[in-house]
């Protein structure tokens, strides 16, 4: 899956919404820059809002977090009042050539579960603002 400049994956509603990109070992789901573009920030990135849920496993993510997004992957609670819960699991995936952060969070108390990941290529840091540094 390749996206254009600056393009976004958007996952939100005011409904739960879901993203899953599940892939394999040896043939992982790929998000990437359009050929000959591969470059940190090139597309936004993954983006999750408010009510959302979601799995990414044996995912390679690159060159994401573009100029108006913090990370490669980003998830928000913006709506107040709002009874959402964000919950999202990254594992067994690669995270590579951001334009910022790995994964970005901008509330603690979304439900990030991250494990057996790996970033290359990213100038801030890995994981940040989601409670779980």
């Amino acid at each position: 899956m390749t996206f254009a400049e600056n393009v976004q994956l958007e996952v939100f509603a005011i409904l739960p919404a879901a993203i899953e990109a599940q892939g394999t070992a040896g043939n992982p789901i790929r998000m990437t820059a359009t050929e000959g573009n591969e470059m940190p920030g090139w597309w936004q990135g993954i983006y999750l809002r408010d009510d959302f849920g979601g799995t990414l496993s044996n995912v390679i993510i690159r060159h994401g977090g573009g100029a108006s997004s913090p990370a490669n992957i980003t998830a928000e609670q913006v709506l107040p009042g709002l009874d959402a819960q964000g919950s999202l699991t990254v594992e067994n995936s690669r995270i590579e050539d951001s334009g910022k952060h790995g994964i970005a969070c901008n509330d603690a108390g979304i439900d990030l579960t991250a494990q057996g990941n790996a970033f290359a290529g990213i100038p801030g840091k890995p994981i940040t603002g989601c409670g779980t540094e």
